[in-house]
């Protein structure tokens, strides 16, 4: 395959875009959002998922190498405690979720809204029906 960023460059839209990206107002409530999911996760079954697709697919399945996945691996190998297993996703989400938001906010032409803002829905609505209109 050919890089994403030459695919990008070889020519102009046919059609307009608007980019449109999505932010929390800190990285405070960014990363408890992060510990809220990562325990509802664990609490729905996490564990029990990724048992289910080892025992189906095998454990060289591309999937099971990734984040959360790559964890309940490791505890349910018993290298891991379920609590390190907890804080090691929330620790490589967040890191992740930098990484993700240093590269969006490197974006040209993104119109950014704040994610818990009231009447997010209408105010990106607007927003599509006054670029396009």
């Amino acid at each position: 395959g050919r890089p994403l960023s030459r695919l990008q460059t070889r020519q102009p839209p046919s059609y307009p875009i608007l980019h449109i990206g999505l932010d929390c107002s800190t990285p405070a409530l960014l990363y408890q959002r992060i510990q809220q999911r990562t325990r509802a996760m664990l609490h729905k079954g996490l564990a029990d998922e990724y048992e289910s697709l080892r025992d189906k697919y095998g454990p060289d399945l591309p999937l099971l190498q990734t984040l959360g996945y790559q964890e309940m691996g490791n505890y349910t190998a018993g290298r891991l405690s379920l609590e390190e297993a907890e804080s090691l996703i929330v620790l490589r989400t967040r890191q992740l979720a930098k990484r993700q938001r240093t590269w969006f906010h490197a974006q040209q032409n993104v119109t950014w809204f704040n994610a818990d803002q009231t009447g997010l829905g209408d105010a990106i609505i607007s927003l599509i029906n006054h670029q396009f209109s």
